[in-house]
Parts: structure tokens; sequence; C-alpha cells
């Protein structure tokens, strides 16, 4: 049991570094965003990327870890993280359980609000995109005429050009 407990001591805390980082690069992504700086944003999603994957990885043997421990504890349901906290009380392992847990707990939602965050940017931008390109074409003046399948005249300037919710 306690080499179970060493490994997942081990791969939480890989883990809890991968979130760091991206939670650092979510931040760097935050600004390319606003100063519009696309092949700066295009490098940190490379990087993202190659993070998400490796934890991905580690994810699994995660959960290999949880269901191996689950077997060496006699339990047939999923353990959560505190609930084997729980388990090794007063054991070799579990301050350390406890305080990665505690850095899961403090980062991921931080992560998450900054994704949010990044994702409504990018959505503003979007926005702003098709705003600026439908003032282009109803300022054209000389836009193309079109004709529907009836031989009627279709009005383009009444149609968008990029329709973002497609």
């Amino acid at each position: 049991m306690a080499s179970l407990i060493k490994e997942l001591i081990d791969t939480l805390t890989e883990q809890n570094n991968i979130y760091q980082s991206l939670l650092d690069i979510a931040s760097k992504k935050k600004v390319n965003i606003i100063e519009n700086n696309i092949l700066g944003l295009q490098e940190f999603i490379k990087e993202e990327n190659l993070l998400i994957g490796r934890n991905q990885r580690l994810d699994r043997k995660r959960i290999e870890i949880f269901k191996d421990i689950s077997m060496v504890l006699g339990k047939n349901n999923d353990l959560s993280l505190k609930q084997i906290i729980e388990s090794i009380k007063g054991q070799e392992g579990e301050k350390e359980l406890i305080d990665i847990r505690e850095k899961l707990l403090d980062i991921l939602p931080k992560l998450k609000a900054l994704n949010d965050q990044n994702q409504e940017l990018i959505k503003i931008s979007m926005d702003y995109i098709d705003f600026s390109i439908n003032i282009i074409r109803a300022s054209g003046g000389n836009s193309p005429t079109y004709y529907d399948s009836l031989g009627n005249e279709i009005n383009a300037s009444d149609k968008k050009m990029f329709d973002a919710k497609q």
C-alpha cells in the first residue's frame, strides 16, 4: 500500500505542476488575445496541447492507482482522494496527499475561471470582427447583385458576410 501511496503522490504532484503551467499559459494567452497577437497565441496553444496530452496520460495512471488502492482497501466503488486520505489516517503519505489535495482545490478553479475569461474574450473578438465586416459591407455602396432561383433580386446588404453562430 505504501508504494501505491508514493506513486499516487508522485502522479498528483506532477499533475499539479502541469496545472500550474497551464495556469501560466492561460494568463499569457489572455494577454495575447487582448493584444491581438495571433502568432504568440498559436505558440501558447501548441505548448498547452502538449501539457494537456501529458496530463491525460497521468490522469489514466491516477485512475489505475485509485483502482489499485480501492482493491487493496477492499472497496468496490471508486474512491475519491479525500476517501483515500481518510483511509490512511496517521500513516506515511497522509500529509503529502492533504497538501496536494489543497493545492489542486486551489489551482483548478483559478484555471477554469481564466479559461472562461479567455473564451469570453475570443467571443467578443469574433463578434467585433463580424460587426466590422458587416459595417464594411454596408458602406461599400456598389455591392454585387444576386438573384434567387425565381429571378428575384436579393438584397445582399441585408445578409451577413460572416455568421459566427453557424
